[in-house]
């Protein structure tokens, strides 16, 4: 490209004359109509943003110096694109950013405009004053250049010109201007560029229309693939409009994209940030006798740090609050922390006016309350969510559009699962304290009884759609479960919920059984609560039993599954040989989770002739259902009804529990000692007759005529130590074999084990001799009731 020659007041460039005036004969009007153009506000050292808030002193160290180097013309492959897009959610630090590296350009000697929009600034919360302001400090930033001359002789030319397009006023008093300038100084590629433009919080622009328009504008110069004299730097939220637009063809090759992430460690800087500040508070507080030398501690800061979620606004939030020169420090600090205010001042205040800001933007509110009630209960896939409330296929998508800064919508990788990602956690805070929050309080108590009556509601009407559905729609669906008061509406749902519907099509996946237990225990609510309520409860056992019973054919065919359900069924209290299983919400703590007394892995179907070895409950899911129903906190009524219900030949006929179904199980349980591995030992004349009650097991404990062993967790009930299976094992035999009827391959067991039983040694001998010795004599005494040898 030829360099323009200038002579007088014409400028000829590639043919072309441009008649400029001087600026001493240049009208006072034109600077008075670019003056008024501006918004003084929007000004990045503008008397109404004083103090701005600035990058803390050794944080941010890797985004600011990403951004310098691409300012500068440093970076690279990224130095040729004129825009820099820096995105982050609300409060992550971009203005803050975008202040800092401002100051930094200026104070390096270079040329400078910027724009930092504000949703609450009238002056600056719409596009109409942006390049008039970005013009009036091109002029100021060059003066006594042809730069002031023809951004003058614009206005001139065109006293409507602040009236005209985005794109027109760019090209007419920013792009234009500068290009002729910086191309007259002989240099085909100015270095650094000759003018850096910051655009602060583009989404705080209330109009999305002009957002796109904008960025249009600012892209779509004639100057912008030629010698770039301007680089651009904007940031925003990620919303929808904007998004688009960096995302057209026009601008793929003009930007680049920059996000604020936990790739640039912005944890560690509000660690530094608050440590600094807190020092300082330490050091300067009026109050500062008052404080200790390990205020605060880390717990404190730790609790600090998670609640940031990565968003400098919450720490900057803490420390403006925590240093108020009228309390004390470590008090407010407190106050924060447990989010209550004291003598009735708020603690996020500046925090809080943002989340309101972006929640009046939604669409439907309505909508965007019980979507975000669900979620704040229980985190399920989008697609879920609205099927269960229900909603149209991606309507979420539309009414989360404009709430990004809080709630992502996120893709599970290498899938189609969108989730809801609340991106603070300060923001559920929030939401639920209704002093902060105010008419967009979720109360979750309230809401946790309404999002049940529409699951049952989809769960007795639908049937899944895919394994992943069936599995998505029971993950934590106990949290759904109310604490409080059963509402009318809840009970008339429960009483409608269709059982049966239930049992056949959800039913088979295995995630059902925390749901099926967390049923019964309401029902046993209701009844407690009220017995007026107890035709409820009657109402769905009947229903329960009624879709067991087409189970209990297939349960009686086959040896394994039989065996699994007298099992689960007849255990807590049958005798004092059956142990109690305990398990807790914590090792530590007293209070009981779950009671039972079946291990996971002697609950198992047979297979070829054989009970294996590992857990198989997964292959039955009625078998898992019914397993799940007897962890309880205390005795079960469905388990009592249902064990009534199977005990009585007259309502259950050839299906009811009776000695053939103990001798299968006694059967089984032979199996599985042998499975054991033990060494078959002739032992059972070796031992005196009398032996007393029961053996010591030092890592049990016998009380209330029960044995009883804690265990960590319900995933630890599948025992992996053979002593402790063992042990349960023999007093299982020894419950089943007086009861049970004639079956040829027990007697063959019996006969086999009378003269060699496995049996596991310690260095005394062999172990558990008296449980041994209880056994010998029940096998004797069945043999003698049916063995005719």
């Amino acid at each position: 490209m030829v360099p323009p020659m200038i002579s007088g007041n014409t400028i000829i460039q590639n043919g072309q004359f441009t008649q400029v005036n001087n600026l001493s004969n240049t009208s006072s009007l034109s600077r008075q109509a670019l003056a008024n153009a501006a918004a003084p506000n929007a000004l990045h050292n503008s008397k109404e943003r004083y103090d701005a808030p600035k990058c803390h002193p050794n944080t941010c160290v890797a985004v600011l110096d990403y951004i310098m180097n691409w300012a500068l013309g440093q970076s690279g492959e990224t130095s040729n694109r004129t825009i820099m897009w820096l995105r982050g959610t609300a409060g992550c630090g971009k203005s803050t950013i975008a202040q800092t590296i401002a100051e930094r350009y200026l104070a390096r000697g270079f040329k400078l405009a910027a724009f930092f929009f504000n949703r609450f600034d009238s002056s600056r919360n719409h596009s109409k004053q942006l390049i008039g302001t970005l013009a009036y400090q091109v002029y100021t930033a060059f003066p006594e250049t042809d730069v002031q001359r023809l951004i003058l002789s614009a206005i001139e030319d065109d006293p409507l010109i602040f009236e005209r397009t985005m794109r027109h006023q760019f090209h007419a008093l920013i792009a234009h201007p500068l290009h002729v300038y910086l191309s007259s100084l002989h240099s085909e590629r100015p270095s650094p560029p000759g003018l850096l433009i910051v655009i602060d919080g583009l989404d705080e622009c209330v109009d999305r229309t002009s957002q796109q328009e904008i960025l249009e504008g600012l892209s779509d110069s004639e100057y912008a693939k030629t010698i770039p004299p301007i680089q651009i730097l904007i940031t925003s939220r990620p919303e929808p409009e904007i998004t688009s637009s960096f995302d057209s063809m026009n601008m793929k090759d003009t930007h680049t994209r920059l996000a604020l992430d936990s790739e640039y460690q912005t944890r560690a800087d509000i660690e530094l940030y608050l440590r600094d500040s807190f020092k300082k508070i330490k050091s300067n507080h009026p109050f500062r006798g008052y404080l200790s030398g390990s205020w605060p501690d880390n717990k404190l800061l730790v609790s600090l740090l998670n609640k940031s979620s990565g968003q400098f606004i919450y720490a900057a939030s803490v420390v403006k609050y925590v240093g108020s020169i009228r309390h004390r420090p470590d008090h407010r600090l407190e106050a924060a922390l447990h989010l209550r205010p004291h003598n009735g001042d708020l603690p996020f205040a500046q925090l809080d006016s943002l989340y309101t800001m972006i929640l009046q933007s939604a669409l439907d509110f309505e909508k965007v309350f019980q979507i975000l009630s669900f979620r704040l209960i229980a985190n399920y896939p989008c697609s879920t969510i609205e099927r269960i409330l229900p909603y149209n296929e991606g309507e979420i998508d539309i009414l989360f559009c404009d709430l990004q800064a809080v709630v992502e919508i996120r893709r599970v990788a290498f899938s189609e699962t969108r989730l809801l990602h609340v991106v603070h956690a300060s923001f559920e805070d929030y939401l639920l304290d209704p002093e902060r929050s105010k008419q967009f309080h979720v109360d979750i108590e309230q809401e946790r009884p309404k999002h049940l009556v529409s699951i049952l509601q989809y769960l007795s009407s639908y049937r899944p759609l895919s394994n992943h559905e069936g599995s998505a729609i029971f993950y934590n669906i106990g949290n759904f479960f109310p604490r409080g008061i059963i509402s009318c509406e809840l009970k008339q749902a429960v009483f409608s919920f269709r059982m049966q519907h239930f049992m056949q099509y959800w039913a088979p996946y295995i995630t059902v059984a925390a749901f099926v237990r967390s049923f019964f225990s309401l029902l046993e609510r209701l009844t407690l609560e009220n017995s007026s309520d107890s035709y409820i409860e009657k109402h769905q056992l009947k229903l329960f039993n009624f879709s067991l019973f087409q189970h209990l054919e297939r349960f009686y065919a086959d040896d394994g599954l039989a065996i699994s359900l007298m099992l689960i069924l007849f255990h807590l209290g049958s005798h004092r040989y059956i142990p109690m299983l305990l398990t807790r919400r914590h090792p530590r703590k007293l209070s009981i989770y779950a009671v039972y007394s079946c291990p996971a892995n002697l609950v198992l179907p047979r297979v070829n002739g054989q009970v294996p070895f590992n857990d198989a409950r997964a292959e039955d899911h009625i078998l898992e259902i019914l397993y799940n129903l007897n962890w309880c906190e205390e005795p079960s009524e469905f388990r009592d009804h249902l064990r009534t219900f199977l005990l009585d030949p007259e309502r259950r006929g050839e299906y009811v529990i009776g000695p053939n179904t103990y001798a299968k199980a006694a059967l089984g349980c032979f199996k599985k000692i042998r499975s054991l591995g033990r060494p078959e030992a002739y032992v059972w004349h070796y031992m005196p007759p009398e032996l007393g009650e029961d053996d010591y097991f030092e890592e049990w404990r016998f009380e209330s005529g029960h044995w009883m062993v804690d265990i960590p967790t319900l995933y630890t009930s599948s025992f992996d130590r053979s002593d402790d299976f063992y042990f349960i094992v023999l007093g299982y035999l020894i419950f089943f074999l007086p009861q049970c009827g004639r079956l040829d391959a027990l007697i063959v067991e019996c006969l086999r084990s009378k003269v060699s039983f496995p049996a596991p040694r310690d260095r005394d001998g062999h172990r558990f001799p008296i449980r041994r010795w209880h056994l010998h004599r029940e096998i004797e005494a069945y043999l003698a009731r049916f063995n005719s040898v």
